[in-house]
Order: C-alpha cells, then structure tokens, then sequence
C-alpha cells in the first residue's frame, strides 16, 4: 500500500530591493561574536546531535544553566511555530539571531512576552522574520531588534486585502508604560536597524527610541505613538534613513536625517532637536528643519516669484507665500511602486516620485530607508560609463528592476 509523505518540503527564493529585513543575505558584521563568557545553543530540525528542535526547548535550557549570557542560533529557514515567554537576568544579555545566510520564520502563537523587572538586561532579536507580536510586559534595558521583520500588523498567509474596510492593526510591539505614580520601562532603550517593523507603541517616559535603515509601517494607524492611544507622544526618537508610513507621535525628535514622513509627525517638544535632509508631509510639528522637503522648493519658488514681482511692480504678499505652498505641496509627495507589504517593491520609491525627493539626502541620494543603496549615484555612475563606451549611434535605455 501507498505511504503518506509524513511532510513536505519547498525551497523558494524570493526577491526585496535592498538587504533589510529578516532575509538570506549577508549579514556577518552585525553577527555576535561569542566570547568566553558567552554560552552557545543551536537550534535546527535537522535533529543532529546537541541541538534543540524548538526556540522554546533552547530557552529552558538556558534557564537550567541559570540565565548566563546566551546566544540562540538558528540556523535553518524552517518555521517553528512557538509560543515564548522570556524573563532575562539582571546585567546579562540574550540573543536570539539567525545564523549567516539563513531566514527563520518564527510563528508566534500568543505574543512574544517578556517578562519580570530587569532593568539593566539586555534582548537581541537578530536576522528572524516574525508573525506576531511582541510584549514588552515587565521592565527591560534595552531591546534590539536587528535585520529582522516584525511583520506589519497580519499573517504573511493573509488574503488581498485583508478586510473590506482598512482597519488599525494591533502593534508589532507594545511596551507596558506602568502606572503614573509608577511607571515602568523608564531605562529602556530600543534599538532598530535595517529592519522591518509595524506599530510601535513605546511610553513617553522610555529612554528612546534608535532606528537606522528601517520601514516603519503603521498599517492604517500611527508609526509612532504611546501605548495609551495612537495618538499620544510616544518617547524622543533618534532618525536616520528610516521610512516611516502612518502618523509619527513622539516627545521629541533629537536627530532626524534622510527620514521619510509619508504621514504628520507631531514632536511635543520642539525647542530642542534637529531635522535634515528630510521630507515632512503638511501638518508636521518639528523643531528646527535644515534643508527638508517641501519647505527647500517652496523657499526657492517664493523667492524666485518675488524677484520676478519686484521687476515686474507687481504686489507679493502672504496670499501669493500661501497659494505657491499648496500648490509645490500637491505635487512634491512621496509614490511608492507600493505601500504593501510582502510585495518585493515594498515601499521603493516610484520612478515617478519627484526627484526633489529620490536625490534629498545630504549625499544626493534618496531619502528614507533606501538610502544607503546609492541609487542616484550608481545610475549616473552608469550613464557616465555608457557614454564614454556606447559605440557611436547607439542609445543606451534603463529598465529598472523591482
């Protein structure tokens, strides 16, 4: 008689515009490297010797060791399909990272909690791809959260759409803020980088918020906020080349560059703090801006029709100042080749989006979190080469790859 296949195995490839978010590429810099006071568990179902078959099964044992500094590696694609609850230890550190190349897709059953009063503990999520969310319910730190996706508020399995009507999704991570006369998490520090995360909501009391090279998605909600309500002030936030789709709310900005706001960002505090090369849509409350969109085209359309006014006799005042803002503002937005996530041109720029935007940055590059590919510079870069190359007559064309 006929066997049934006890399991079925697919190996796929899948494409995304720039190395961020859990994925197979490489990544070795920000690897942890293991020292002598650092104890090693392997986690893999391939079921070889000295190795846990589960996230969950590699916890326990770390608790059975007693908590020490402790790297998890996880080194196959496979979904482990978990529910976790981690309680650090005072003044040590848990990480739990994919190994070099490797893509694990940890599926949450519950919420990833983390728990207990650990306030100089520190929490690395390194190289994963997560369905689910994760719960900050006692006191931590500082949590890291590195090359991995928090993915935006659903299952990757979802239908498209997933509602009829656009809907607020629930927080990829909420931090417990405490009470006002006890309030909690006031150490913490959270650390972003070259990430994919949806709704945060961080206390306003916390340390800040660090996030490099990153996609915040709100998915119809605030990006930023408190845990309270999407729109309070979350904590002061620290910004550079992130793309954050939805609403910002935050006590302060203290650094921002290259940041791409698609959405209003309200900063409670303004007399301090900074915002450059930076694009801010209409209804944003800052502190100072250097050099940020549309505010650097509106500038320069103003004070182009004033001499144009001044030679011609012509009145300008704060009527023509308004109408040349609404009208640089209904064209100089950002467009994205799309703005869903699980699509491989996730929040790139559109090759229609205004140049004013896609070579803002300080080195003439594009802002937010694509920044760091250098697009603007490689195709000049190009065209230059094909120039100096092309036989005579010829003409070179770009087809550009999603």
């Amino acid at each position: 008689p006929a066997v049934a296949p006890e399991r079925v195995e697919v190996f796929y490839h899948y494409g995304f515009s720039a190395d961020l978010g859990g994925g197979p590429y490489r990544r070795r810099a920000w690897l942890i490297t293991p020292r002598r006071d650092t104890q090693e568990l392997t986690v893999t179902k391939s079921g070889a010797t000295g190795t846990f078959a589960s996230i969950g099964a590699a916890l326990t044992e770390w608790v059975n060791r007693g908590k020490p500094n402790t790297l998890i590696r996880i080194t196959d694609n496979r979904t482990y399909e978990e529910a976790l609850s981690i309680e650090p230890a005072d003044g040590h550190w848990l990480a739990l990272e994919a190994a070099e190349a490797a893509r694990p897709h940890l599926r949450l059953t519950g919420p990833l909690s983390i728990t207990g009063t650990h306030k100089d503990a520190t929490l690395t999520l390194s190289g994963l791809l997560i369905e689910g969310a994760v719960h900050l319910d006692g006191e931590l730190g500082r949590l890291r959260i590195l090359h991995s996706t928090l993915i935006p508020g659903r299952g990757i399995a979802e239908t498209d759409p997933p509602t009829p009507v656009p809907t607020p999704v629930s927080p990829s991570l909420q931090v417990n803020s405490g009470t006002p006369g006890d309030p909690h998490n006031e150490d913490l520090r959270l650390e972003i980088a070259f990430s994919i995360v949806g709704p945060l909501r961080v206390p306003e009391h916390a340390k800040g918020i660090w996030v490099l090279d990153s996609i915040l998605d709100g998915v119809n909600t605030s990006a930023i906020a408190a845990p309270a309500s999407a729109d309070q002030p979350g904590p002061p936030v620290w910004l550079e080349r992130v793309t954050l789709l939805g609403p910002s709310f935050v006590k302060e900005i203290v650094y921002g560059s290259e940041v791409l706001f698609d959405s209003p960002v309200v900063a409670e505090r303004t007399q301090a703090g900074c915002l450059r090369f930076s694009f801010l849509a209409e209804g944003s409350h800052t502190p100072q801006r250097y050099r940020c969109q549309p505010d650097l085209r509106i500038a320069a359309e103003i004070e182009e029709a004033e001499t144009q006014a001044k030679a011609a006799g012509s009145p300008f005042g704060d009527p023509e100042h308004t109408a040349i803002g609404a009208r640089v503002r209904t064209w100089l937005v950002p467009t994205y080749s799309s703005r869903r996530y699980g699509q491989p041109d996730f929040a790139q720029l559109h090759l229609s989006c205004p140049r004013e935007i896609v070579t803002g940055a300080e080195d003439g590059s594009e802002m937010g979190a694509f920044c760091h590919l250098k697009q603007p510079q490689r195709e000049a870069n190009l065209r230059l080469r094909l120039e100096e190359y092309l036989p005579f007559g010829l003409e070179a064309g770009f087809i550009y790859v999603t």
